[in-house]
């Protein structure tokens, strides 16, 4: 829920919540979860669109104690992908751009730098006085 409620104008896909509106957000009740294994909360491998067989535990309880069917399961995996690879289609398009911008901010910076120099006439002179 926090990815509705939160701020996103912060750019990059930061989001940002503040205290007060903390109890808005929709949370279910950790006393309706039923954890025979702790074990699964230990787990390094989180990833979403490679979902472990830990994640999948853990989504399961989630999914039992909201009574979800399989079809609706199956929908919010298809939801979250979607959404995962659109954040990070854009995320990749963001870094583009900004790598652009400080490329072309740093050619602003050295325009004129050479404006006034004498021009050089003999190289092989110059070579042999930074020789």
């Amino acid at each position: 829920m926090v990815n509705v409620a939160g701020r996103s104008n912060f750019g990059d896909g930061l989001l940002k919540i503040e205290t007060y509106e903390l109890s808005d957000l929709l949370c279910l009740n950790p006393s309706a979860i039923d954890f025979n294994n702790s074990d699964i909360f230990s787990s390094t491998s989180w990833d979403v669109l490679q979902p472990s067989t830990d994640r999948r535990t853990l989504d399961d309880i989630i999914f039992d104690a909201l009574n979800l069917t399989q079809g609706e399961r199956d929908a919010v995996y298809e939801g979250v992908i979607g959404l995962v690879e659109a954040r990070l289609n854009k995320a990749k398009s963001l870094k583009v751009s900004q790598e652009r911008r400080k490329r072309l901010e740093a050619v602003d910076k050295t325009l004129g730098i050479w404006i006034g120099l004498p021009e050089v006439e003999h190289e092989d002179e110059v070579e042999s006085h930074y020789a």
